[in-house]
């Protein structure tokens, strides 16, 4: 709505960096277009500096120097010592170069990633190039290339070690395009939110939220397949899943719906787990902040084995963390105690995949994944404290039959199962410390289903093989809620079956390259899905990627995206969608006085949320400084009929943006009339009046509120992001720089489609214009040490009576580790040791008026932990 509260805030327009950065490639073009091909050769060519040094830190050096993709289980080549490698060499030269005489083996795919490996006993020890596995990447079912036209993030091994974060939810929230906060946001410090939907992470759980639009618009996957979504149904709890038990994530920040169907509006994210194990790890991790509060230890085991025609790998993982109350931190003491900021949690966690080669051509894959956590948190509010015992419960299985033709196709059958339970034991107090009411509540999600699908070449062109990818799906899904205090018990069900198609065609390749036409590539993708409760939805995909030289790509995409009315809350529970009626005060029209308002809770009847994406990038790797990287992408997304609960505050009857919800009646008769209707088809009706109407408060009231999910909003949103990374190898010493932004242009947002659309960017509980995180690395040896900066904007608080400036705020992490070096001693050979702050200078959150229960903090935009201190010993064996 329209107000002081939500004012443009309009920056400098993005078209002027985009022209800035079109210019700047058309100048690398013409200067790189008439290269010779001695200078063109020279392209593919970097400077290698690596010491000899274990060959899991020679590996991460040869990544950073050559920009190119590694996939190795470092604790399978524990022992190993690399060949020093200095001079201009060819990655593949370089890569053998370094393992030359090492009993491992190199393989790599036509996309362009390497996987090392150790050679089992009877091979003969070799570092010959063949051709791995194929390899599937986020964005696309076709394997062995990348999705056209769209950026991958990739966060792997070294960059969680680096990160200096302990838990999965930490990872994520740094990374600039999430966002942590918003009315569909997910944390863990749920009593401070403000957003609409808060009531739903009854687990205090944490999710991902790409783009600000909502953790209910971010896909999470495990292992490339979806698993059950968490509390309300709203999102998925990645602090469920063990950091440890993680081999890199990869995200893609654009609309995927043609690939993966429902809720990959903002993008997707692909959490990869550890396999290919050949031995065994243990981790023991201590950390407290500095300032009164929170406390945790972990302790994590990993092995893994591995033979002739497979292998096997379990990770266990048990983590405890103490609860961090409000009155523990200045800019919550406001808030009424006792109120927990964070609640206390433990979570016992197990991970176990395998992988048996059942004949030469099909293999059986198998994972299974568990976890459970228990977590207290009490809130205070009025008169009333709460104090809640909630156990979230996950279970994730999936099972794989892939076998690969000889025709360069494979096809998988894929049959996964996934479910959680959350149980949540309130129990409330008056304030003498009188017992009130009590209750259970229940709520339980599963799904199961089954994929085929088959990728492979169709023919070969002179730009490169053209790819199809194909598949069909079925899953069913089942939902209760129940509360035992109100006799609610809600079931819903769905079954959704897709088809889908995607088609990669290299129009210039290697083969028919020209200048100017270093290569060409297209993309198509078409996914159709029909759901049981709702209907059905098409959504393509176009991608072009164009690099006129080896240096520099120019990508766009165009794509639409949906996401399916959840269900969990958003689902119809009755024939007229009615959940509840309760009778409250609000304020009158003219804000005089306050009047008995009844307020209608459930669900209009839904349909998918709809989404435009639209991209535009280019990455670069200019030839004045090797092994410099630099991508910018420009986005812009139209977000409509999205579900949306109207807002629920005191005077909503005198604003006119609302008075859509908003039914006034001649006569008391007429609404009591339908609240007793109601009540006789079972709707629970709650008088929160308390007598201030009379003992018939329905005598009086003459209006009703809808607040009821419902097809109403639209967000129209833009931006651009970058990413720089630049290696640096000098002496042995191992020098890395990086930069990921996202900047923010505009987030639109309409309450319906008749309402006045304000911009929520740069205001209080919503994302910053601009976040970033800047990175510095230095190893030798060894040692290494890592420093991340983390930057929000300064954005404006409008949570008071008047807006008024907040500063930015800017933390520090710091991380330093010590691997001992392999010299036969069984006590220190495999040993490292970790020391990791996190907000090393104890940024304190900046001043809100405002917030969550009272408090003073924006806990959309900070965390109120503090400096935070990790001490982390990791042993391999």
């Amino acid at each position: 709505m329209p107000s002081k509260h939500h004012r443009h805030l309009r920056g400098h327009r993005i078209s002027l960096a985009i022209v800035s950065a079109l210019a700047l490639s058309g100048a690398a073009i013409a200067q790189e277009s008439g290269s010779s091909p001695a200078t063109s050769q020279q392209a593919g060519q970097h400077s290698f500096d690596i010491a000899a040094q274990p060959l899991a830190e020679a590996l991460q050096a040869f990544a950073r120097i050559s920009r190119q993709q590694v996939t190795f289980d470092a604790a399978a080549l524990a022992g190993k010592i690399a060949n020093p490698v200095s001079g201009r060499y060819s990655p593949s030269e370089a890569l053998q170069r370094l393992v030359e005489g090492i009993d491992v083996e190199i393989r790599r795919g036509t996309h362009g990633v390497w996987i090392v490996r150790p050679l089992p006993p009877a091979s003969i020890p070799a570092a010959g190039v063949a051709e791995m596995e194929t390899i599937v990447v986020t964005g696309t079912h076709i394997r062995n290339v990348a999705p056209t036209g769209s950026p991958i993030i990739v966060i792997d091994s070294e960059d969680i070690r680096r990160s200096g974060y302990s838990g999965t939810e930490q990872l994520l929230q740094a990374l600039p395009q999430n966002f942590r906060g918003g009315e569909a946001g997910a944390s863990a410090d749920v009593n401070m939110s403000l957003g609409s939907q808060r009531g739903f992470n009854m687990t205090a759980g944490s999710g991902v939220n790409l783009r600000g639009l909502g953790a209910n618009a971010t896909l999470v996957l495990i292992n490339g397949r979806r698993i059950s979504a968490s509390s309300g149904g709203t999102f998925t709890d990645i602090s469920m899943i063990p950091l440890d038990a993680i081999e890199r994530i990869e995200v893609l920040a654009d609309g995927a719906s043609a690939v993966y169907g429902a809720d990959a509006v903002g993008g997707v994210v692909n959490i990869i787990l550890k396999s290919d194990y050949d031995s065994a790890e243990t981790r023991l991790s201590f950390g407290a902040t500095t300032e009164a509060g929170r406390d945790e230890y972990r302790v994590s085991h990993s092995m893994g084995r591995q033979w002739d025609d497979g292998s096997m790998m379990l990770t266990a993982d048990y983590l405890h963390q103490s609860q961090l109350m409000a009155s523990e931190r200045s800019f919550t003491a406001d808030v009424p105690a006792p109120t927990s900021l964070f609640p206390s949690n433990r979570m016992a966690s197990a991970v176990f995949n395998a992988s048996h080669g059942l004949t030469d051509a099909l293999t059986l894959k198998g994972d299974l994944q568990y976890s459970r956590a228990e977590r207290f948190l009490v809130t205070t509010s009025g008169n009333i404290r709460n104090e809640s015992n909630v156990t979230p419960v996950r279970r994730n299985a999936a099972l794989t039959l892939d076998y690969k033709l000889a025709s360069d196709w494979n096809v998988a059958l894929d049959l996964f199962a996934s479910g959680e339970v959350a149980r949540s034991q309130v129990h409330s107090y008056l304030p003498d410390g009188t017992p009130g009411y009590d209750y259970r509540h229940v709520r339980k999600q599963e799904q199961q289903g089954i994929e085929l699908k088959g990728s492979g070449r169709l023919f070969d062109t002179p730009g490169g093989s053209m790819r199809l990818a194909v598949g069909v799906s079925y899953k069913k899904e089942d939902y209760q809620r129940t509360i035992d205090l109100w006799s609610i018990d809600h079931r819903a069900n769905r079954d959704n079956t897709s088809a889908f198609a995607e088609l990669h065609v290299p129009l210039i390749g290697k083969d028919n390259a020209s200048a100017g036409l270093h290569r060409l590539d297209l993309s198509f993708a078409m996914r159709h899905d029909d759901y049981s409760d709702f209907g059905s939805t098409s959504n393509p995909r176009v991608g072009l990627s164009w690099a006129p030289t080896e240096r520099l790509t120019l990508r766009t995409s165009y794509s639409t995206s949906f996401r399916a009315p959840a269900i969990g809350e958003e689902a119809r529970f009755s024939n007229d969608g009615l959940l509840a009626a309760q009778l409250q005060p609000f304020l009158a029209a003219d804000g005089t006085e306050w009047v008995p308002v009844v307020v209608w809770l459930g669900s209009e009847e839904l349909r998918p949320e709809l989404s435009r994406n639209r991209s535009i990038g280019i990455d670069w790797k200019p030839a004045f400084a090797d092994g410099l990287s630099l991508a910018l992408t420009y986005y812009d997304i139209r977000y409509t009929d999205r579900i949306m609960l109207p807002p629920f505050e005191m005077d909503i009857l005198g604003d006119p943006e609302l008075q859509a919800f908003v039914h006034h009646y001649d006569d008391p008769a007429q609404l009591r009339t339908e609240v007793e209707e109601a009540a006789a088809r079972g709707i629970p009706f709650l008088d929160y009046t308390f007598g201030e109407f009379g003992d018939d408060p329905l005598e009086v009231a003459t209006t009703a509120y809808r607040y009821m999910w419902t097809n109403a909003r639209r967000v129209d949103m833009s931006g651009l992001d970058m990413e720089i990374r630049y290696p640096i190898r000098r002496n042995g010493h191992h020098i890395e720089a990086g930069l990921d932004a996202s900047l923010i242009q505009k987030i639109e947002n309409r309450l319906s489609p008749a309402s006045t659309p304000f911009d929520m960017v740069g205001t209080f509980g919503n994302p910053p214009k601009l976040r970033a995180r800047g990175s510095l690395a230095w190893s030798y040896q060894g040692i290494s040490t890592a420093m991340n900066i983390n930057y929000n904007h300064s954005y404006t608080d409008t949570s008071g009576l008047a807006d008024r400036p907040i500063r930015a705020y800017t933390t520090v992490d710091l991380v330093t580790r010590y691997m001992f070096a392999s010299g036969g001693n069984p006590f220190s050979d495999g040993l490292s040791v970790s020391l990791n702050v996190t907000n090393l200078l104890d940024e304190k959150p900046p001043y809100i008026e405002a917030g969550g229960l009272g408090s003073h903090y924006d806990s959309a935009n900070a965390s109120p932990l503090g400096r935070m201190v990790l001490l982390q010993l990791a042993k391999r064996w």
